[in-house]
């Protein structure tokens, strides 16, 4: 069973706290550290899948910044 964390922030207030320090916003409701994408799948216009297994969606618009940001690492 996967559990939902309860918190009182907006993901844009962490994402403005955290993306200094190198996470990745992929999409509206995603929030991903780079350190743990295993790879980049071509399915569905883009989705990173995770070293745990989980596959998380890119949006269009975050594609580019997310590309560029991985071929940093």
């Amino acid at each position: 069973m996967k559990i939902k964390p309860n918190i009182s922030k907006s993901l844009k207030e962490y994402a403005d706290l955290l993306c200094p320090n190198g996470f990745l916003r992929t999409h509206q409701s995603h929030l991903v550290n780079p350190r743990y994408v295993k790879s980049w799948l071509r399915e569905d216009g883009g989705i990173l899948l995770l070293l745990s297994g989980e596959k998380i969606p890119i949006s269009k618009p975050n594609k580019h910044n997310v590309k560029q940001a991985l071929q940093q690492l």
